[in-house]
């Protein structure tokens, strides 16, 4: 099983689920996705698996409340390449099963076991 995890280590919620996949025996790809941002077809991608649309990723607690609406306002494609490059506001934690392609954002983090 191929797990990856975008992972904040400063974000409680992150650390969590990273120990659960270790209690589960699980060692993931740790992508530490605030210095190793994912590229705009990795955020499509992801959208996908989560079956979510691409503004669905954004953290909006971590954008200033006067760029949300000219944010949310980008086609998909515009939008994945802004959360490329400001890959701060991307939801997190989010852990990708690559072996069936399903991915869950880990709020809380025990929805982990429903791609495991």
């Amino acid at each position: 099983m191929a797990l990856t995890i975008y992972h904040n280590p400063k974000c409680s919620k992150s650390r969590k689920t990273l120990e659960l996949l270790y209690e589960e025996s699980k060692k993931p790809k740790i992508v530490l996705y605030t210095e190793e941002s994912p590229t705009s077809d990795d955020i499509i991608d992801i959208a996908e698996m989560l079956n979510l649309k691409v503004e669905d990723l954004i953290r909006p607690k971590d954008i200033p409340s006067s760029q949300i609406k000219r944010i949310k306002s980008l086609d998909s494609i515009s939008l994945a390449k802004w959360i490329s490059i400001n890959s701060f506001a991307l939801q997190r934690p989010i852990v990708i099963n690559y072996s069936t392609r399903k991915a869950v954002i880990c709020r809380p983090p025990e929805k982990l076991y429903g791609i495991l």
